[in-house]
């Protein structure tokens, strides 16, 4: 006998047959199909990541997430295709010293979801459906730390590329990554000459992560992509004549 929520009855049968029952329909639609569902949907994340925006605000980005009540026992999917920017609270304004918590809220009939913030560690004040998806805190005047972000339930988010950052980078000068993401260098030019990609905490990096050289043929071209960690800084140190310096996010 197949348990009990197992998708298919557990041995890969159909959950509905033309020899059922009428009357038994509802229970395997339920116990083969819906609940099995329930339990694969319930904690699934699609990017809907939370990034500093200003002092009293934050970014929600794109993605797909389940909503749920507060006893767990309805969800609700919802879909943003526009990052948005959120600086509602359900209650009262933002003050000092505190740790806040981001909501996404599926409350509306509408299919996409929105954004609250709250103190409460449990559920916002006054929604019926949401989903805890990170948290920050603020300092002495009230105002949102720009590095305190941290994201919540994060099992199932998924990651991203985003959009390609093409212009201001030159080398032999140290950035600091405000995301994770890579740098991607092209280089032209010159025989026997080295690029190399430094990543690392410090302010002006030090740690070699890639290098690539161009060998003794006099024109060739060569390129390193280098990952980067949010927060760390990243200084490309080349000899070739020209340099192609881009950098993408991982969202």
């Amino acid at each position: 006998m197949a348990a009990i929520d197992d998708w298919m009855k557990g041995d890969g049968t159909d959950a509905l047959q033309g020899t059922d029952s009428a009357s038994s329909i509802d229970d395997n639609v339920t116990t083969y199909i819906q609940d099995p569902l329930n339990i694969l949907n319930y904690g699934y994340r699609r990017l809907c990541t939370v990034t500093y925006a200003s002092a009293s605000s934050v970014t929600v980005s794109v993605g797909e997430i389940v909503c749920r009540n507060n006893p767990n026992t309805i969800l609700r999917m919802r879909k943003m295709t526009v990052s948005q920017t959120c600086s509602t609270l359900d209650t009262g304004a933002l003050s000092n010293d505190q740790t806040y918590y981001v909501y996404i809220t599926a409350d509306t009939s509408d299919t996409v979801f929105s954004a609250i913030i709250t103190l409460s560690t449990d559920f916002p004040a006054g929604i019926t459906y949401a989903r805890k998806v990170a948290s920050f805190t603020t300092d002495a005047s009230n105002n949102i730390n720009s590095d305190s972000l941290v994201q919540e339930d994060t099992a199932t988010i998924q990651s991203s590329l985003g959009d390609w950052v093409t212009t201001g980078f030159v080398g032999d000068t140290a950035y600091q990554a405000d995301s994770d993401g890579f740098v991607v260098v092209r280089c032209n030019g010159g025989a026997s000459k080295v690029v190399t990609g430094y990543t690392d905490s410090n302010a002006t990096p030090t740690t070699a992560v890639l290098a690539g050289s161009s060998g003794t043929s006099a024109g060739t071209h060569h390129g390193i992509t280098m990952p980067v960690k949010k927060g760390d800084y990243w200084l490309i140190e080349s000899e070739f004549d020209s340099n192609w310096i881009r950098w993408i996010p991982l969202s």
